[in-house]
This record gives structure tokens, sequence and C-alpha cells, in this order.
């Protein structure tokens, strides 16, 4: 490493949990361990990475690549600095492009980058931790025969693209532990909902009805979360879950003020947008930018490289370009 991670006091995070799971593993070696993933780039991520330096990881065994709409510009520099391999990319973002197509083609570049260090390197274990499923769809389709590998996915978005393939390596899907959907929802939703309110707060008329798209872990923690204070119906797939049938969508979205996508797919489709009410506000809390279309919204406007734009559209309102409104530039 090239750098002390006592240098770096001011990205590292206090994370008990983390701590606590550190000293548990207190023996392990991870010193001819390559981990290779996809990660949003914030102090709590870094905090995590020292940890692993702590336990041997070689910087240069680790190679990461951000999203453009979650990468602290101060912890890809610091990653950098440390001789972590990480991708120029993770910045990358053009508005008239949908971003899961330009991510998976510069993820691809990414990987092709290393993957001749994977084959001629013994490693004892090679770790490709993963969030959205991308990255491991790479990796399975450009690495095989090798029995050192592990999959780690992070999201539901992940676990149902990877559950229609046939893996050659074991992936642990944690996007589904009780842990994660006991506990980091609600505070997912807790953040998304405070920007939210900021993001609002000065758009007229102020939005009262309110369709959650989804009502999954996501969905149904941000129903309860608003019940309180705007009439709240929510929509899914799933019928046994939702207040109105597919067949009845078109009729049903031009009653509200507000739309909120927690599925993780595309949950308002460009062929939707004559239907809804104008004004509307289009918000998602789920990943990247497909939850509504948003790259077809952002064509109708000059190209921006600004991820984190409020984009105003024939009396569509897209928060955030479309990303989620839990990361934003502050």
């Amino acid at each position: 490493m090239t750098t002390d991670i006592q240098e770096t006091t001011d990205l590292l995070r206090d994370l008990p949990l983390l701590r606590k799971a550190a000293a548990y593993h207190d023996g392990i070696d991870l010193s001819k361990t390559l981990i290779i993933c996809v990660q949003h780039l914030y102090s709590t991520t870094y905090t995590m990475f020292s940890e692993l330096f702590r336990k041997g990881l070689d910087p240069q065994n680790l190679f990461v690549s951000g999203k453009c709409y979650s990468t602290d510009p101060s912890v890809y520099q610091q990653l950098k600095k440390d001789g972590v391999r990480i991708s120029s990319d993770s910045h990358f973002f053009d508005s008239h492009q949908e971003y899961d197509q330009v991510f998976q083609s510069n993820l691809e570049t990414f990987f092709d980058e290393f993957l001749e260090r994977i084959r001629t390197h013994n490693y004892e274990k090679i770790i490709i931790l993963d969030d959205g499923g991308i990255l491991l769809s790479i990796a399975n389709k450009k690495i095989s025969g090798l029995s050192n590998i592990i999959g780690i996915e992070q999201t539901s978005a992940g676990y149902n693209r990877l559950s229609k393939s046939n893996l050659a390596f074991p992936v642990v899907n944690v996007a589904r532990s009780w842990i994660k959907m006991k506990y980091e929802s609600p505070i997912i939703i807790n953040l998304a909902l405070n920007k939210l309110k900021q993001k609002i707060a000065h758009i007229s008329p102020s939005p009262r009805k309110v369709l959650v798209m989804g009502y999954g872990t996501l969905g149904q923690c941000v129903c309860k979360a608003l019940k309180d204070k705007y009439e709240i119906s929510h929509f899914d797939l799933c019928m046994e879950r939702s207040m109105f049938s597919s067949e009845s969508l078109r009729n049903e979205l031009g009653a509200f003020d507000l739309i909120i996508g927690t599925t993780g797919e595309a949950s308002i489709s460009k062929d939707l947008f004559p239907y809804l009410k104008k004004p509307v506000i289009l918000s998602s809390i789920s990943s990247s930018d497909r939850e509504l279309d948003a790259a077809y919204l952002r064509r109708s406007q000059e190209k921006t490289h600004n991820c984190h734009a409020d984009l105003y559209i024939d009396g569509i309102t897209l928060l955030n370009c479309g990303f989620p409104i839990n990361f934003d530039a502050d």
C-alpha cells in the first residue's frame, strides 16, 4: 500500500458492525486474495476497504469500478493514491444514453484489463463483489475452469438478473438476507425520503396523491413512512400485492402527483408517459436509471454530464436525472 491508512482518517467512518465483523474474522489473511468489485464509492465503502487492507489485501489486488451517481471524488482519488486499480469510467455519464448499457460496456473493457492477471497469478481466492449483477454476469461469461472463485451479490435486482443464468461458480445472495431486509431497507428509505422532501420543497403545487411502484421490501417501507402525510397507493406486478391490476394501470396513472419507483426494474416505461398527470414528479429509490425510462426523457433535453440534475420535461419533473434519489451530489 503506497500510503498509510492513518493519513486518510478524514475518509474513515466508525462503523461498529464492520468493526465487530472484522474482529470476529481476525485470523483471515488476504495477502493472496484478488477482489474485483462494483461498489458505491462513499466513505463507508472506503472504511470497508481499509479493514480488508489491514487483513493483508494488497491494494494492487483490488480492482474497483464505481457508478457515476454514487462516486465521491475524494474517495476515488484516495483509492488511486492507495494503489487500487480503479476504473477511470467510475465518473462517466452521458445523459442521452441508457446508463446500464454504457456501464456494462465500460465494465467489460475494465474486466478485460485484468483477465490475464486472473489466469496467470496463483491466487488462493478470487472474490467478485457486485452491486447489480452486471459484473458477475461478465465474469460468468469470461472465466471458466477455476475453482477458487466466489461471487457476492448485494442487490435484489442483481439477484434477479443472475437467477436466469447458469453460474460457473457459487454466488452468495446477501440481498435477500434477513438482516439486510430488516435493517438496511428502513435506513435507505429514511435517507431517500429526506432527500425527496428537500427536492420537492420548492415544487408547486405540492404533491398530494402518491403512487409507489413495487410493493416489495422497499415499497412497503415507503408506503408505511408516507401514509400519514399523503394519499398513498401502490402497484405491483404481483396482483396479490397490488391495489389495482396491470390492465388498469394506465387508467389509474393520471390521478397521481408523485410516483416513486422501488422495483429495480423499468416500472414506468415510455409508453406510459402519455397517461401521466401533468404536472407530475418522478423519483427513483432503486437502481441505476432504469426505473423510470429516464434515458428516453433525457434525450429531449440538451446533453448533460451532471447525473444529479433535476430535469423538467413537458410537465414531468425527473428528479436526480432518474437515478436513485438517495444518491445525490451532497
